[in-house]
């Protein structure tokens, strides 16, 4: 599969580099951390884990926590069963569901993921609930290969317009093709600010955090230093900027073919 790469915009270079960090020499364990190019989550170039929302985060909460990673790309099938299994190992970018709480000892939200409904910016829409969407007879949009796509095609009664790509869903969304588009919540965001397309979450399906997901076995000590560096950076607003930078502002830096 072939990537056309373009470069990431200097304040997003500037925040990697900063991000970067190190923990310092004489933290006992370090946590081998593995994913998948998945942006804006993680950008990959040339192999090596670049860039991205939950990269940058991860970087940020160890340094601040004097805790050592070890990033590495690999493809996320064998990321996942590679590193599930080991102490010290974790998945970062990993949706944290009911069915995966146990299996993991989990660092987050890095972000707060989900599937949604999104609406052009300035329709006014009154949505409480999918019943809502049905009564108002609603034309939800929805990509074959979205993640979105088994949520609400198995709602009965919902107006469903299949769409062949999901990159061109917010430009359909906003020259009324149908009247919703329905999304993965970080993916679909992402998407619209690059194709310039304003768009606003209208109705929210289904709440997933992303989140870091350890192998049983990890040192609780890393986990709970994590833990509380993150929540700090939450607290002071840090990762709201990182979210803003990444889901609002930033171009495509890949473009999948």
């Amino acid at each position: 599969m072939m990537r056309a790469r373009r470069r990431l915009p200097l304040v997003l270079l500037a925040c990697a580099c900063l991000a970067g960090r190190v923990a310092p020499a004489g933290a006992q364990v370090t946590l081998r951390v593995a994913t998948d190019h998945n942006p804006p989550l993680a950008y990959a170039i040339g192999g090596e884990l670049f860039s991205g929302l939950a990269i940058d985060l991860l970087r940020r909460a160890a340094a601040d926590a004097g805790v050592n990673i070890a990033l590495q790309e690999m493809p996320w099938p064998r990321a996942f069963e590679t590193y599930s299994h080991q102490p010290n190992a974790c998945l970062i970018g990993l949706g944290r569901t009911p069915e995966r709480e146990a299996q993991f000892v989990w660092v987050g939200p890095f972000a707060r993921g989900g599937v949604v409904l999104f609406a052009p910016a300035g329709r006014q829409l009154a949505l409480k609930s999918v019943d809502d969407v049905i009564k108002q007879g609603l034309v939800v949009g929805v990509a074959a290969d979205d993640v979105a796509q088994g949520v609400v095609e198995h709602i009965a009664g919902l107006r469903v317009a299949s769409i062949s790509l999901q990159v061109t869903a917010p430009r359909m969304l906003e020259k009324g093709r149908f009247d919703l588009w329905a999304s993965g919540a970080i993916l679909g965001r992402y998407r619209a600010a690059n194709l310039g397309v304003a768009v606003r979450e209208a109705l929210r399906l289904r709440d997933v955090d992303v989140a870091l997901g350890c192998a049983p076995g990890t040192d609780p000590d890393a986990i709970r230093k994590l833990q509380a560096a993150l929540d700090r950076l939450r607290a002071k607003g840090v990762a709201a900027r990182y979210e803003r930078a990444y889901l609002d502002n930033a171009p495509m830096t890949a473009l999948e073919k």
